[in-house]
């Protein structure tokens, strides 16, 4: 009687170049998996790997597609843009310094060494005086300008000559501060008699304008103010 087949066992199929070695059995056929083109948005495809690490020292930035990102296609650094930013609303005597600076003055704030130079005074009833900003003009140009940038930002103008007032007419504690050392020229007429002097002018600026020139038989009296009771 011949032999029963075994149940549950099959016969192993001898290996062939197309046969998997394993099981004997043909090898499984690979998935074809179809990739879908980016949208037409822009935005890059998502990957399936897993994303790095925001704190991963290592990490490769992710690819980003043509013409956007940190690089276009032909290399060029990208453009940036600056949003205008809302002006902010400045004083009035910001707005008349930033117009004397740009007309090339000599404008002075508050804490500068030169400011500090102008506000001082012989007289200490007015030592404390502390305008908002001193400006030093050298042109009779400049001296027209600052008058009209004065009555055009309504700022109160203090003219300084000598530095020595008993009234205090050359200290202010608001508006300008029209300092005029920078102005003190003089010249002497010796056929009419006549000696011209800037308003920054000294008596120092008149006499040595005497001496030096040798003219002898000439003099300037200068007066001074009666001391205070």
């Amino acid at each position: 009687m011949p032999p029963k087949k075994a149940q549950g066992t099959k016969r192993p199929s001898p290996a062939g170049p197309d046969t998997d070695e394993a099981t004997g059995s043909a090898p499984r056929p690979a998935k074809k998996v179809a990739f879908s083109e980016p949208e037409a948005s822009g935005q890059p495809e998502a990957s399936s790997s897993t994303a790095p690490s925001a704190n991963d020292p290592y990490q490769t930035p992710p690819s980003e597609p043509a013409g956007s990102g940190a690089c276009s296609a032909n290399n060029s650094p990208p453009v940036r843009t600056r949003v205008p930013r809302t002006p902010l609303r400045t004083s009035p005597a910001a707005e008349f310094m930033n117009e004397c600076r740009a007309a090339k003055m000599y404008v002075y704030c508050p804490g500068q060494l030169e400011y500090e130079r102008s506000v001082s005074s012989t007289n200490l009833l007015y030592r404390f005086t502390r305008p908002d900003c001193v400006v030093q003009p050298r042109h009779e140009s400049d001296v027209k300008q600052v008058v009209r940038a004065c009555r055009a930002h309504q700022l109160r103008l203090t003219v300084r000559g000598g530095s020595h007032s008993y009234a205090g007419f050359a200290t202010t504690d608001t508006g300008v501060l029209m300092d005029m050392h920078r102005m003190h020229g003089t010249h002497l007429d010796m056929e009419q008699g006549i000696m011209y002097v800037d308003g920054g002018a000294r008596w120092a600026d008149v006499y040595k304008r005497i001496v030096n020139g040798r003219h002898n038989g000439y003099v300037l009296n200068g007066g001074r103010c009666p001391p205070s009771a």
